[in-house]
């Protein structure tokens, strides 16, 4: 028995794969959490909505085209082509004060009835909200900002800019303007205004632009042209007073001239440089032809010494073969020596005279190149003298031919200005057209009741879950027994189901009806610890909990009594000395009983036997001692039970809770198996997995767990799924443990 219960500690809890159905058993647990987020959500969306004020919105498209307008610095008018804020610009116009202004005159809303300030059940929320913050974080240019009254024009054009959108359409040229509103005919009057609005407002800027730079222009045309006239007349009697006209052909001439001599100078002083670099090479060398070579490269250049040498190879290699199967006085070794001696006497003949040839010719290069230099030296001082002599006239000319050109460019721009920016002002093209007028809208935008009860459901929906599967994280009390067994790594024996105690006296339950789910639920934990040994179960098994009210002592007795009705003949002893109970159910006196006996007031007659009920006997605990602990740790206790074990074949010892006193362990020591009860939904898995773990450091042997109180609707714990068949259907609900240990 030992040796099995600590097999039932030592294993580690097995890694398992979460599947679907965990997920749907949190769901099932936690199905009124998923419930009442649902409703909540789906009623605040509801009711949102409903009470919400049908908005409607009426929409204009306006194409504005980007045009080129070519200006003295050609970077483009007012419409750039190449503008990046091209659509910011247009949108901040569309929504400027001007532009609402405009609409508010147009419309004449301040002398007409319609209502264009919209107030909703947020004004007020949001009203409060401004009045808490701060006077500088309110926004500035709005009506709240201002300290000073405004006027009901300026009110009204404020709220046309707050409400007022304006969004191109990807991929075109094409704005939509977009107004809400609660009245549809108010709605279109506003946007259909607003776009004619801002056509107005750019054709009065772009009026007002044209008009300043025409007035500009006529004015700088005027300068410049007596600027041109000016400097026609100084360049004219320069060229009259230096006689430029006789020199117009040289204009060109000369630097091209000189630019080609010095091309070929350079070429020939290169030229002459290398060859007389040869040249002191080779005179260095000497007559060692072989750096004459490497200097010249003569044999690589010369057919005839190229066609000996490969001769000379090729009879030396011959000689090679040769020598492999003669010996050297041979006539064949004989004859190619000789060969060999010819060859090799005519190509240093031949040697000798290519490097006197090459010699000569060098040296008549490079003579020949010291002439052509100083020679083309000479054509070029000639020539820079005349350029330089023509360039001192020349430069007085070029500056007053560039002031002639510039002011003749700058006149002739600015008359062609001029005619285009009138021809505008006649034409008045602002490249601004409205495509789609705003239409009376039927439907109201918003709210969108289909689309806002379907995000309500998701959303409570889906919330719902999600809080079910928080609340679930953060739950860490004990729960199913699959659960239980994965985390505490220890067996459940059995689980008690929650009930009501309106009609059911849960610590008569056993005996009030053997074949009721309760006394099922204690006939699967007693068949358990039958078979939890292989040699024999148990005899003497302490039953604790790690807090008060978990329903042990109910568990205590109605175990017993299971144990009773097979014919086993039980022993109940009260080892609660801190807070007894058992002599409470059974109606027994406890003036003598456990603390008695150990303490040597009493004798050993302190058994009592339970009325109606047969084979089962209680040992109350007697007065409460002031240290229980020393009692229960003495020899006479351990004798006490040995005594016991003779004269029944099971005893159940009801002990105090384990987190709060030391004596259970003691119990368990002296036990051969302790029964943990833990309550469904209180008890944690953190101070579950401590008591264990304490059974098994002190040498008590711990059987495994019993989860009292389980709502198996609420757990997500189906019936008929755990131990072999508690199949019953309950009708009523009790808390075992709820009024007692």
């Amino acid at each position: 028995m030992q040796k099995h219960s600590k097999q039932i500690m030592t294993h580690e809890p097995a890694e398992e794969e979460i599947h679907l159905r965990d997920y749907i058993k949190v769901i099932r647990k936690r199905l009124n959490t998923v419930v009442i987020f649902f409703i909540l959500t789906f009623t605040v969306v509801l009711i949102a909505t409903l009470a919400a004020t049908p908005i409607y919105q009426a929409g204009a498209k306006v194409l504005i085209k980007k045009s080129q307008d070519s200006s003295l610095d050609s970077t483009g008018g007012y419409y750039s082509r190449f503008d990046p804020s091209f659509e910011g610009t247009q949108v901040e116009l569309i929504k400027s004060y001007n532009v609402a202004s405009r609409v508010v005159k147009a419309l004449a809303l301040v002398n007409t009835t319609e209502q264009i300030i919209v107030t909703s059940w947020l004004s007020p929320v949001k009203s409060f909200i401004l009045a808490l913050l701060p006077t500088s974080t309110v926004k500035t240019g709005s009506p709240t900002a201002a300290s000073e009254q405004i006027s009901d024009e300026d009110l009204l054009a404020y709220e046309i800019m707050e409400s007022i959108t304006v969004s191109p359409i990807r991929n075109s040229q094409i704005f939509k303007i977009s107004y809400h509103h609660p009245d549809p005919v108010i709605a279109q009057k506003v946007v259909n205004a607003t776009a004619k609005a801002y056509m107005d407002e750019v054709l009065e800027m772009k009026m007002a632009s044209v008009g300043y730079t025409l007035q500009w222009m006529t004015e700088k045309a005027a300068e410049e042209m007596r600027k041109l006239e000016t400097s026609e007349k100084a360049m004219q009697q320069y060229m009259a007073d230096s006689k430029i006209v006789t020199l117009q052909n040289k204009i060109a001439v000369l630097p091209e001239k000189l630019s080609d001599f010095s091309s070929k100078l350079s070429e020939a002083v290169t030229k002459q440089n290398k060859a007389a670099i040869i040249y002191n090479k080779v005179l260095k060398a000497g007559n060692n032809f072989d750096k004459i070579d490497a200097i010249l490269d003569i044999s690589a250049n010369t057919p005839l010494l190229q066609t000996l040498t490969q001769q000379l190879l090729d009879t030396k290699q011959k000689y090679t073969e040769l020598s492999k199967r003669y010996g050297p006085k041979h006539p064949k070794m004989i004859n190619i020596n000789g060969e060999i001696t010819s060859l090799t006497q005519t190509l240093e003949s031949e040697k000798e005279k290519e490097l006197q040839r090459r010699i000569k010719l060098l040296k008549s290069k490079t003579e020949v190149g010291v002439s052509q230099v100083a020679n083309l030296q000479q054509i070029v001082d000639q020539t820079k003298k005349e350029a330089q002599r023509f360039n001192q006239k020349m430069i007085q000319y070029g500056m007053l031919q560039r002031d002639v050109e510039i002011n003749r460019a700058l006149y002739q721009s600015l008359l062609t200005q001029i005619k285009e920016k009138k021809v505008t002002e006649q034409t008045s093209n602002i490249n601004i057209w409205i495509i789609e007028e705003a239409k009376n809208p039927r439907n109201p935008a918003s709210p969108k009741k289909a689309r806002n009860l379907l995000l309500g459901i998701i959303l409570g929906l889906f919330g719902g879950i999600g809080l079910a599967f928080f609340i679930e994280y953060l739950d860490n009390t004990i729960g199913s027994p699959d659960e239980a067994e994965s985390r505490l790594g220890v067996s459940v024996l059995g689980v008690i189901d929650q009930f009501r105690n309106d009609e059911f006296d849960p610590e008569k339950g056993t005996m009030a009806s053997e074949f009721s789910s309760f006394s099922e639920s204690f006939k699967s934990i007693r068949t358990a610890i039958l078979l939890s040994a292989a040699d024999q179960p148990p005899k003497k098994i302490v039953i604790t909990s790690m807090l008060p009210q978990e329903g042990k002592t109910t568990t205590t007795v109605n175990l017993a009594r299971t144990f009773a009705q097979t014919e086993y003949k039980v022993l109940i002893i009260d080892g609660d000395l801190r807070k007894p109970r058992i002599h409470k159910i059974f109606a027994t006196d406890n003036s003598t009983g456990l603390s008695t006996y150990l303490a040597g007031v009493e004798g050993d007659k302190i058994i009592h036997k339970v009325k109606e009920e047969n084979n089962l006997f209680i040992i109350p605990s007697g007065p409460i001692p002031p240290n229980p602990s020393e009692l229960l740790v003495s020899d006479k206790f351990k004798a006490l039970l040995t005594g016991l074990e003779e004269k029944f074949d099971f005893i159940f010892i009801d002990s105090a809770p384990l987190f709060s006193a030391t004596e259970t362990l003691l119990l368990g020591q002296a036990a051969e198996g302790t029964l943990m009860v833990a309550k469904a939904g209180k008890s944690t898995y953190e101070i579950l997995t401590s008591g264990f773990r304490s059974l098994n450091e002190s040498g008590a042997h711990p059987l495994g767990l019993v989860i009292n109180a389980l709502n198996r609707k609420r757990s997500g714990y189906g019936y008929g799924s755990y131990y072999g068949g508690r199949y019953y259907k309950y009708s009523a609900y009790y808390t075992p443990g709820q009024n007692g240990n």
